[in-house]
């Protein structure tokens, strides 16, 4: 089956497919070597990735992906002012998660996030062919010296206003995150809430008002998904819950996303809004919203309870980041996912 849209035509990626660069671990090199490998283009979600860290992940996917195209993902930083007396209280109360987790209080973190600087200059000596960003607006230095390394370059929109920023900042490509789509929300212009819109609206809205293809994001599951956005506009369709449960996904929480169907949007874990399965965290963050200090400072002081939650397998306390269309999570492989989204497409156009 041959695909013509401006994301296959362009580039070297026959299948217009994207799964999704999911960070903390979930996408493997395995996965983004063998989503590559098929056709689509796999994603490292490397947000979270020290540079040294971040240039072992690129070599093995590379190794992985036969040469084929992949995706390197990195969050934009932001610098919230906060108190250290702010931090020392939230830490404390934070302390009954990790008492009952077997740890101590100990110290507050000196380091809330890896070096975007350093990070990105492993994306430019390791010369990534596709390069993502969200949480903001890329540098235009950077955008210059990616596009000089060869590199396409895209952002994250979750508004029609982030869609013309990016656009004016000269991306190849802006992927348009609807309100279905789990994980963080990319919103970076306004507050979260305002970036709420469903992918079928936030897709109409945005067609004709910038250049740049358009990438769609959010609730896509399965073949008809796929095929419906492509008609509508979309370039390509990016995928990120259905690719949580397969074989090769380094997702900590697959029986969780196999047998729970309740999502909701939370900043307790990060401080940044985003969509994840209910638990005791969640319901938490419910409870005491006003206890919640912005990203990325919120992430660091959760960071040893959810590392703990997984070793120990206590999903009361993981972010299990998962969009609206949970139910839809398979037990495969990333092959058998991506075959049966083909035959999906295939029959449906089939049709008579």
């Amino acid at each position: 089956m041959q695909f013509h849209t401006p994301f296959t035509q362009r580039y070297d990626v026959p299948i217009p497919i994207i799964q999704a660069p999911m960070a903390g671990g979930i996408t493997t090199p395995k996965l983004v070597g063998t989503v590559s490998k098929l056709g689509a283009l796999g994603s490292i979600g490397g947000g979270y990735l020290p540079p040294r860290q971040l240039k072992k992940v690129i070599r093995k996917s590379r190794r992985r992906a036969r040469k084929k195209p992949f995706q390197v993902n990195l969050f934009i930083p932001e610098y919230p002012q906060v108190s250290l007396e702010r931090m020392q209280h939230v830490h404390h109360i934070l302390h009954p998660f990790r008492e009952e987790l077997g740890l101590s209080e100990g110290d507050l973190p000196t380091e809330f996030a890896p070096n975007f600087e350093e990070q990105m200059e492993v994306v430019l000596k390791e010369k990534v062919p596709f390069f993502s960003f969200t949480f903001g607006a890329l540098h235009p230095e950077w955008v210059h010296l990616l596009h000089e390394a060869g590199t396409v370059i895209t952002g994250t929109a979750t508004t029609v206003k982030e869609a013309k920023c990016l656009s004016e900042l000269g991306v190849d490509m802006i992927c348009l995150q609807g309100k279905e789509a789990g994980g963080h929300r990319a919103t970076f212009l306004n507050r979260p809430e305002d970036g709420l819109l469903p992918l079928e609206e936030l897709l109409a809205s945005t067609l004709g008002n910038v250049e740049q293809p358009l990438i769609a994001a959010g609730g896509i599951m399965n073949g008809t998904d796929v095929l419906y956005y492509l008609r509508q506009g979309a370039c390509a369709a990016q995928m990120g819950t259905a690719f949580l449960t397969t074989t090769e996904s380094g997702a900590k929480y697959k029986r969780n996303l196999l047998t729970e169907k309740q999502t909701t949007l939370t900043r307790a874990f990060s401080g940044r809004l985003g969509r994840a399965l209910v638990n005791a965290f969640t319901r938490w963050g419910e409870e005491h919203p006003f206890e919640i200090i912005d990203y990325p400072i919120q992430n660091a002081l959760t960071q040893t309870i959810r590392k703990a939650a997984g070793k120990q397998y206590r999903s009361e306390f993981l972010s299990m980041w998962a969009g609206e269309k949970v139910e839809a999570c398979r037990d495969i492989t990333a092959r058998e996912l991506l075959e049966s989204i083909l035959q999906d497409i295939y029959d449906l156009v089939k049709e008579p």
